[in-house]
């Protein structure tokens, strides 16, 4: 939601987050105070890194659960077939 919005992001690049995260953003070096202090920094100096904006949007998560039921329910067809 926040990078829908414009809003730059710190974050930490731990778990999905380098997937999603995208816009204006600092990743943190290392996870610890230090980590944070040095992200905070470069972001009050506008050191900011800029990447693509990621989408996400509802009508192809649609489109591929449709496609992957469809897939699902014809296999079910063949193997009772």
């Amino acid at each position: 939601e926040a990078v829908a919005m414009g809003v730059p992001i710190i974050s930490s690049g731990k778990g999905s987050l380098p997937e999603v995260v995208s816009g204006h953003l600092i990743v943190l070096d290392e996870l610890s105070s230090q980590g944070i202090y040095t992200a905070l920094e470069k972001a009050y100096n506008n050191e900011w890194v800029v990447t693509p904006i990621n989408k996400f949007e509802l009508k192809k998560s649609v489109q591929a659960y449709l496609k992957l039921y469809h897939e699902l329910t014809s296999r079910k067809s063949n193997i009772n077939n």
